[in-house]
C-alpha cells in the first residue's frame, strides 16, 4: 500500500495523536506535514511527548505552544509515573462524561485484552518488570493467581523474588513493589465479588 495513504488514514481515524518529539522529529519535513494535516485540516487533539532534553523551537515550538505535554527524560528506562501521567493525559482528552479517574477505574472491572491488563498494571504503579515477569494474558489468570497468592503470600514472595533475580540479572524484587502488586490483585478480586 501507499505509505502516505496509511499515514493519512491513521491520522484521520485517531481520537488522539501522540507526537513523539525529538530533534529527529523537528528536522523531518514529513513529520511537519503530518502535524499540520492533523491540527489545521482535521483539528485533531494532539499530545506532544517530548523526548529527553529536546527543547521545542522553531516551527514545532509554535505548533505545540500551550498544549499539555509529557516529557520523557530518558527513553532507556521509562518512569512509570510519567507513563501513567501520559495515560491520564490521553484519557482526559477523550470526549466523555466520565472523569479521568472514572475512566481509569473501569480497568478494575474489565481486563479482557492484553492492552487492558497492561493499563491495569500502569494504573496501580506496578513495575514494568513485574508485569513482564508474570505476563498475564487474561483477567482469569490474574484472579486465579491472586487467590493462590492470598492463601500463601510468603511462598509466592519467595518464588517470584527468585524468578525476578534470575530474569533481571540479579536485580532484587523490592518488597513494597510486591506488596503493591498484592494489594492491586486483592482489590481486583474484591471488585469482582461485588459485581
Amino acid at each position: 500500500d501507499d505509505l502516505w495513504e496509511l499515514i493519512a488514514s491513521g491520522i484521520e481515524h485517531a481520537d488522539v495523536i501522540l507526537c513523539i518529539i525529538s530533534d529527529y522529529y523537528f528536522q523531518s519535513k514529513s513529520c511537519r506535514h503530518e502535524l499540520i494535516y492533523a491540527t489545521d485540516s482535521l483539528q485533531k487533539i494532539i499530545i506532544p511527548v517530548i523526548l529527553e532534553d529536546f527543547k521545542p523551537k522553531g516551527w514545532i515550538g509554535i505548533r505545540i505552544s500551550g498544549m499539555k505535554y509529557v516529557r520523557f527524560h530518558t527513553i532507556k528506562q521509562l518512569d512509570e509515573e510519567i507513563v501513567t501521567d501520559l495515560l491520564e493525559t490521553i484519557l482526559s482528552t477523550l470526549p466523555s462524561t466520565k472523569s479521568s479517574d472514572e475512566k481509569i477505574s473501569h480497568l478494575n472491572n474489565q481486563l479482557s485484552t492484553k492492552d487492558e491488563i497492561d493499563k491495569w498494571f500502569l494504573h496501580h504503579h506496578i513495575s514494568i518488570q513485574l508485569r513482564d515477569l508474570y505476563d498475564f494474558q487474561t483477567e482469569e489468570e490474574i484472579i486465579e493467581y491472586g487467590k493462590e497468592l492470598i492463601e500463601n503470600y510468603d511462598k509466592h514472595w519467595q518464588i517470584y523474588s527468585n524468578a525476578f533475580m534470575k530474569k533481571f540479572n540479579g536485580e532484587q524484587l523490592l518488597p513494597h513493589e510486591f506488596q503493591r502488586f498484592f494489594q492491586a490483585i486483592q482489590q481486583l478480586i474484591d471488585n469482582k465479588k461485588i459485581n
